[in-house]
């Protein structure tokens, strides 16, 4: 691990403080009766964090095959926003240097970009936990396309048996990301939470097709 030990800590501990935290969250009028989507402005990045609770009847290494934005996801089958994910570099058994390339995103309206991220897998029990955040000034990664480089204030999965709903798996997924770019914020903000919503249904038509529902 060595030098990126430091860095998942701290993006851990971040993580750990965004599921926590109870104020100055506002939920998107996007919202449904099957997922809540909140934001707050990031007091660290040029972007709004974003917390997202559902609860979905798969088993939590299921979701975290298919949903997780992690090098070896099936996410890739469903996912018309996500170009690839490749590892970099293997840290440890748990651990890898990540990137993350996207198409353009809501049909072109944020430009394709890509993130260069430290990410852990993390069990504990039937509980699983993918937590990281990028590597800055990481060198330019070679590509025939173009790709705007974006920065990942923090990204966590955290799956856990619904206690609430027998045989469900209740996710909440918190994602920091300033997208750096010329598109204004405010675009940003407008288009990611339908974006959001557009994947959360395309994900479970994928996982009905699949015959992955429990």
């Amino acid at each position: 691990m060595g030098e990126y030990q430091a860095v998942l800590d701290k993006y851990r501990a971040r993580a750990v403080a965004f599921e926590k935290d109870t104020s100055g969250w506002k939920e998107s009028s996007k919202s449904t009766d099957e997922i809540r989507i909140e934001s707050k402005m990031s007091d660290k990045l040029n972007c709004s964090v974003y917390r997202m609770t559902f609860s979905v009847k798969v088993a939590p290494q299921v979701a975290i095959d298919t949903f997780a934005l992690i090098p070896g996801t099936k996410r890739i089958g469903w996912d018309p926003d996500l170009n690839d994910i490749t590892v970099i570099k293997q840290l440890n058994e748990t651990t890898v240097l990540s990137l993350m390339r996207s198409n353009g995103i809501a049909k072109g309206v944020i430009s394709p970009r890509e993130l260069i991220d430290v990410l852990a897998i993390e069990k504990d029990g039937n509980n699983r936990w993918v937590v990281g955040g990028s590597v800055e000034d990481y060198p330019a990664i070679p590509s025939k396309d173009k790709f705007v480089r974006g920065v990942t204030g923090c990204m966590s999965m955290r799956v856990e048996e619904d206690p609430a709903r027998p045989g469900y798996s209740k996710i909440t997924f918190v994602q920091e990301v300033d997208m750096k770019g010329r598109l204004p914020r405010s675009i940003i903000d407008s288009t990611l939470p339908g974006v959001a919503i557009g994947g959360f249904q395309n994900w479970k038509k994928y996982l009905r097709q699949e015959g992955l529902m429990a």
